[in-house]
């Protein structure tokens, strides 16, 4: 059948289905100019097909060239995946895959399996679309004697890949295993395949496998031909339609197989690591986003201090600054890491030791020493531990150093077992005895108690002398 050649459909079927460029266009249609000859030659129908980028899973006939027997054609319908594995094997490829089955959906809701051959239309290292040869064959053809023979060797061939692989299994194993094991011979001819590789290709789109040459069934990037000469493993793994594969190949050095493919589905562990993926980066955003309100927080509390007139008020908007400072330094390491991660304590005292100090520069003249070994904690825990150990350091300010101005603040971390003890120890004035009983009564103090108490469900005490105040807090790893 010739149809009279129309170079204006082309042009608007590409534009409405791929991003081609002028120069890409006139490129397929100077090749389906020649579809008819190569058709007539080949006595094959000819079609150009080109993916939709709209859906990844479907190509359309851009021209067609049909042979003898072919009552209806196929122009700008839409092809699928799973009737058409080796035009999107080239497709995604780029390489030329032979002789393998297809389906087609004929007008009148008849079923045709023919055999496709297919090489990929490139220009300038681009895969344009997939040039098509394919002839009519019979359901028939996989009950040949050829298949028979291949089925009747198959016991032979288990026995044979088992002492190859070194393996415990036995047949009936070997042919349930949810992994595609394929076995090509010395021609390159696929000779052994068990149910988890039918299952696969099923799945992709093949309707058969069997017999089917090394060249036109792997995604390895390489042809038989030279996998055979390297005989070097490979491994790679790919995506096919919505599905992910790994794909290892290895030389077999024997006389009736020569190379040993396995074929894993590992869709679902490529699936969540996507999706996890995704909301570690919407965790992060949020994180970035909180970050960056608390510094919106803070400016605005700071300005705000700066026009009021009461010191008391003035007094209660710094407080209020340094509190949520102490918030914003966790968010800040924590900002970007992992969901899983864990912080490390020396980090989150060393963000609250620079921000102490720059809230109170110009004003005091102390040094906050840190000891503190590598301990790690996770988020939730690391921001209550920080709130404390801020309130902590407020109060060695306020009251340890208000008369004379300078001394030294040691913050201690250790961690026995599963218990974590941090102290937080000043030079100051330290407390009285009566100061020292009635400590949780003022807002500050009463953070530190409850957030101990509470959210740590640990354990404080607090000691003064001549050496200044200490404060000790314990609590227990939840995880």
């Amino acid at each position: 059948m010739v149809r009279e050649f129309d170079s204006q459909y082309i042009i608007e079927t590409c534009r409405r289905y791929t991003d081609f460029c002028g120069d890409d266009i006139q490129y397929l249609i100077g090749l389906a100019k020649y579809l008819p000859e190569i058709s007539e030659v080949c006595d094959c129908s000819v079609y150009i097909e080109i993916r939709n980028q709209y859906k990844k899973d479907e190509s359309i006939v851009l021209w067609e060239a049909l042979g003898a027997g072919y009552k209806v054609g196929f122009l700008g319908e839409a092809m699928l995946r799973e009737n058409e594995p080796a035009v999107f094997r080239t497709l995604d490829l780029g390489c030329t895959t032979k002789g393998i089955l297809s389906r087609n959906q004929e007008k009148g809701g008849e079923v045709a399996w023919t055999r496709q051959s297919v090489a990929p239309i490139k220009r300038l290292g681009r895969t344009l679309g997939a040039l098509v040869q394919e002839v009519n064959t019979s359901c028939q053809e996989e009950d040949s004697m050829e298949i028979k023979k291949l089925r009747h060797e198959q016991a032979t061939l288990t026995d044979i890949l088992i002492s190859i692989l070194n393996s415990d299994f036995n047949e009936t194993n070997l042919l349930h295993i949810k992994e595609g094991i394929l076995l090509f011979s010395p021609n390159g001819r696929l000779c052994y395949f068990n149910q988890g590789a039918e299952r696969i290709y099923r799945n992709i789109g093949y309707r058969s496998i069997k017999n089917t040459h090394f060249d036109n069934l792997v995604f390895l990037d390489i042809t038989f031909a030279e996998f055979i000469s390297d005989k070097t493993p490979i491994t790679k793994e790919f995506k096919v339609s919505s599905y992910y594969f790994r794909m290892r190949a290895v030389y077999a050095d024997n006389d009736n197989i020569n190379v040993i493919v396995v074929m894993e589905d590992i869709s679902d562990y490529k699936n969540k690591s996507i999706e996890l993926a995704s909301f570690q980066n919407t965790f992060l955003e949020m994180q970035h986003k909180v970050r960056n309100n608390l510094q919106t927080i803070i400016s605005l509390l700071r300005l705000q201090s700066r026009s009021c007139n009461s010191k008391e008020t003035k007094k209660e908007l710094l407080d209020g600054v340094s509190r949520i400072e102490s918030i914003a330094a966790t968010y800040e390491i924590y900002s970007d890491r992992a969901i899983w991660d864990k912080i490390s304590l020396l980090d989150v005292l060393g963000k609250l030791r620079e921000n102490v100090l720059h809230f109170h520069e110009g004003f005091y003249d102390v040094e906050i020493k840190i000891i503190c070994p590598h301990i790690y904690l996770d988020s939730g825990t690391s921001m209550t531990v920080a709130l404390i150990v801020n309130e902590l350091l407020q109060n060695s300010f306020k009251h340890g150093f208000a008369a004379k101005k300078r001394g030294t603040i040691t913050i201690l971390g250790a961690c026995e077992g599963n218990m974590y003890i941090i102290s937080v120890t000043d030079d100051g004035a330290g407390l009285d005895q009566n100061a020292a009983k009635q400590f949780g009564s003022g807002f500050g103090s009463s953070i530190i108690i409850r957030f101990v108490e509470d959210k740590l469900e640990g354990k404080w005490e607090i000691h003064s002398g001549d050496y200044g105040a200490q404060f000790t807090f314990k609590f227990r790893s939840k995880h």
